[in-house]
Parts: structure tokens; C-alpha cells; sequence
């Protein structure tokens, strides 16, 4: 059993409305909140987070959207609990560390079972082009947090 089938991946599929562009970026997943490897998927607008590392009550309108929170500050499921206690239907952490490369993340909790909605971490490469993505279309950014729909490259057939 290789590290990859006990961390897993998800895919972030991302679709701005405005202009039709999307991407797929593979996506680090959460060891806490709801489990999207049985076929659930979950999408809705995209919002950064206010303050934007999620370690404080979120003050911004989240509702019904998928909350964008940075790395760094707070454990990964404070950042979720927040996201969610503000009414988010899912939550994508953005790393912050330069050298993080692109690799994926699984993000771990604190133990407790508290957290009801999915999140995914995204590297710093590509959570860069997500702001971008973002910044570009802020109103229309459409994110759908989902199983993979192609093998990983490391899987074998």
C-alpha cells in the first residue's frame, strides 16, 4: 500500500463563468469533515475568507459559498470550523509557503469529530492561480471540490 492510497487526492475542478475558462488542480484532502471519496461532490462560488487566515470568527458574507483561507496562524480544521460556523459549504486552505512546491497535503485535524463540511488544501503553486482565477472573476468563480475524474500519474493501471 503506497503512501498515495492511504493519503489520497481529490481534484478541485474551478470554472469562471464569466469568461468559460477552467482548470483542474489536484487537491490535498482533509482527515476531518465530510468525506467526498464516496462520490459527493460540492460546488458553489468561491469567497476569501475575512480575515483570510480563518483563525478568527469569519466576519464576511461565506454563506452557501466555498470559503478560500490561507495556511499559517491556526491548525487546518480551525480554519474549517470557522469557515463553516459562518455558513460555508465547503473550504479550500491555500498554502503559503514558498517552498512548498506542488505536491499535494493532507490536512489532519485535532481528534475531534466536529466539522460537517469538506475541505481541500491546495499547494502554494497552485493556490496562486486559484487568487489569480479569483481576482480576475471574484463574483463568478464557480469551485467544485470532487473524487479525481483521471488516475493519478503514480497510480498503476
Amino acid at each position: 500500500q503506497t503512501t498515495e492510497d492511504v493519503l489520497g487526492y481529490k481534484e478541485l475542478f474551478v470554472q469562471s463563468l464569466m469568461n468559460g475558462e477552467t482548470r483542474t488542480f489536484e487537491a490535498g484532502k482533509a482527515m476531518f469533515g465530510r468525506d467526498i471519496s464516496d462520490g459527493f461532490r460540492i460546488a458553489g462560488t468561491a469567497v476569501l475568507a475575512d480575515p483570510e487566515d480563518g483563525c478568527t470568527e469569519v466576519v464576511n458574507t461565506v454563506r452557501g459559498k466555498v470559503a478560500l483561507v490561507r495556511r499559517g496562524g491556526c491548525m487546518f480544521v480551525e480554519k474549517v470550523r470557522a469557515a463553516e460556523r459562518a455558513g460555508a459549504s465547503a473550504a479550500v486552505v491555500l498554502d503559503n509557503l514558498p517552498d512548498s512546491g506542488t505536491g499535494t497535503l493532507a490536512m489532519s485535524g485535532d481528534g475531534t469529530n466536529d466539522v460537517n463540511i469538506p475541505a481541500v488544501f491546495l499547494n502554494k503553486v497552485d493556490g496562486d492561480t486559484l487568487m489569480d482565477l479569483y481576482t480576475a472573476d471574484p463574483v463568478m468563480l464557480v469551485l467544485e471540490l470532487r473524487e479525481p475524474q483521471t488516475p493519478h500519474p503514480d497510480q498503476k493501471c
